[in-house]
């Protein structure tokens, strides 16, 4: 999915940027090719460091949007496969595998129901801005319990989101706002979220949702993930603006 969802068939601007409202084909390219800064200046070095010296053969991108993820950190000898729902984004990574032939497999599927994925059959699997865009507690669980499913034992699950802390606050290149004077304690709360794009406009993100912390480390903890190492990160902010869990499959 990564950083792209909304409700109407249009697609407006404003004087701080482009307002997404829905993925069509269209913006799906144009996402494409548009770069957030949060994405490659926050957590890829962050994810890139924290997994470099750790062995692994096969990785899964769990909502994988046009396959970012899933080229960075594709190389020789390593199994990649990207899954999501959404065909406006898996044409265009389907469409950059053809052309650069990185050994990358995508499937189209719910990520809470991966059917033609076997159990125990991944290193690392990934899960990056996933879970600001479900609207459901019972979801977040589905995942996390699916997740744990196709992990191999000592498995790494990587979570790269929102801080849940950086809410209601200015920052430089990432701002999310609870709607309805939504609480913190609110786990659902639906958000408006900004972020910077490379070229210095925004994408606002009209249909976000919020979770506390203690929700996600104890839904992890339930669904058999122990905590491994946790990462705040910000871009040149005297606060926490994201954050990388890594959890291990126990």
């Amino acid at each position: 999915v990564n950083r792209g969802r909304g409700v109407e068939n249009i697609r407006d601007r404003d004087a701080e940027g482009i307002i997404m409202k829905m993925w069509n084909k269209d913006f799906s390219k144009r996402y494409h090719s548009e770069e957030l800064i949060e994405k490659k200046y926050v957590l890829m070095p962050a994810i890139t460091d924290l997994i470099k010296s750790k062995k692994w053969r096969r990785m899964i991108d769990l909502g994988c949007g046009s396959g970012y993820y899933c080229r960075k950190f594709a190389k020789k000898d390593v199994k990649i496969v990207g899954v999501d729902k959404n065909m406006e984004q898996l044409d265009i990574a389907i469409s950059e595998e053809a052309k650069k032939k990185l050994g990358i497999q995508y499937i189209k599927s719910d990520i809470t129901k991966i059917k033609s994925i076997k159990s125990n059959s991944f290193d690392i699997a990934m899960l990056n801005f996933v879970i600001v865009e479900i609207h459901d507690e019972s979801t977040v669980k589905k995942l996390f319990k699916e997740a744990h499913r196709i992990l191999r034992k000592d498995g790494l699950l990587i979570i790269g989101q929102v801080h849940p802390h950086h809410i209601n606050r200015s920052g430089k290149i990432l701002e999310k706002t609870l709607k309805n004077k939504g609480s913190y304690f609110n786990n659902t709360a639906p958000a408006v979220s900004k972020a910077l794009l490379k070229n210095g406009k925004y994408l606002i993100f009209k249909n976000d949702y919020h979770y506390t912390l203690e929700f996600l480390l104890n839904s992890l903890s339930e669904s058999g993930f122990m905590l491994e190492k946790m990462k705040e990160l910000s871009y040149n902010e005297i606060h926490p603006t994201h954050i990388v869990l890594i959890e291990k499959k126990v």
